[in-house]
């Protein structure tokens, strides 16, 4: 089990179980398209003072993406219902 502030690896051929913030990768990609629907490969960064604006989303890894290359550690920000894959579920059960 995963909670807010913990912090999390992942590596390719993982499916991301909560939202977070990359503080540490090594040629880390992920798929969203569970999220998106769309198959595009994603670049993801550690965050840090000197690339805060530019990396805002590939610093991010999104809960149900799916690492397909590479490696990373983040702290988790959301999980369960909070990340965006629950809000977007949420959303779509309310029709």
């Amino acid at each position: 089990m995963i909670f807010v502030g913990d912090l999390f690896a992942f590596e390719s051929g993982d499916r991301i179980a909560a939202d977070g913030v990359v503080v540490e990768a090594q040629d880390a990609k992920c798929t969203e398209a569970d999220l998106t629907g769309e198959p595009d490969e994603f670049p993801k960064v550690k965050i840090d003072e000197s690339n805060w604006e530019i990396a805002e989303l590939s610093g991010v890894i999104l809960a149900k993406s799916l690492c397909v290359g590479g490696s990373g550690k983040a702290i988790c920000t959301s999980v369960g219902l909070n990340t965006a894959a629950g809000a977007i579920s949420d959303n779509s059960s309310d029709r």
